[in-house]
């Protein structure tokens, strides 16, 4: 109950995250997951891990990442499957103006790049590590992600977002270490937007829940 409060005090906080400068933005993907509760019809997968479908599938749940060159990063799931260009739309109000975006060859980013006023660049090589423009930063985000996945063999989806704040604050936090700055200051920030809910309230505090993987919440 106390992990949730704080995590639920973290998906608050993250409504007002934003990141700036140069930005690198990708999807990363995790297994959809009904976590230790059974569903009739539907078989339990308690790691996420075992699936129907190869590749990127509704049984996916899809995260929308971005992490600036500042040490901010931002993670949330609109949907389970490809991200597209509308649900990407939904970062604008987490980008500081126009920015200097960096994505793969998708067009997924283009509307939101014009709607934000923002420098669009594409990678020519995404496997380039070294290339001069590159995804470098918004892939070692997501190595942070699917390693902080696997240690919790998975976690129920309909509770993804707030877990997504919470890896998203682990790599805020990083920076704030590794610049010597207090650690108990930028979670006094996170305090302030606590929130006090019930144990029905916590339960079923901005759940997760698209068509496609309304079974997985129920």
């Amino acid at each position: 109950s106390m992990r949730h409060h704080f995590l639920c005090s973290l998906e608050k906080h993250a409504d007002n995250m934003k990141v700036s400068g140069n930005v690198q933005l990708d999807e990363t993907f995790v297994s959809g997951s009904h976590k230790s509760r059974h569903i009739e019809g539907k078989a339990l997968k308690d790691d996420g891990r075992t699936l129907k479908k190869r590749g990127v599938s509704k049984e996916k749940v899809c995260l929308a990442t971005m992490a600036d060159d500042n040490g901010n990063a931002f993670a949330r799931s609109y949907n389970a499957g490809q991200l597209t260009s509308k649900e990407a739309l939904n970062l604008a109000s987490h980008m500081a103006g126009s920015c200097s975006m960096t994505t793969d060859g998708t067009s997924v980013y283009d509307q939101l790049a014009s709607a934000t006023g923002s420098f669009h660049r594409k990678t020519e090589d995404r496997k380039d590590s070294k290339a001069e423009v590159n995804l470098n930063r918004i892939n070692s985000f997501h190595s942070v992600i699917k390693s902080h996945y696997r240690n919790y063999r998975g976690v129920a989806s309909k509770y993804i977002n707030r877990y997504a704040s919470m890896f998203a604050h682990a790599w805020n936090v990083n920076k704030v270490v590794k610049e010597g700055e207090n650690y108990e200051h930028t979670l006094s920030t996170v305090r302030k937007d606590g929130i006090s809910l019930t144990g029905d309230e916590l339960r079923d505090y901005r759940l997760y829940a698209p068509a496609d993987l309304i079974y997985r919440t129920a």
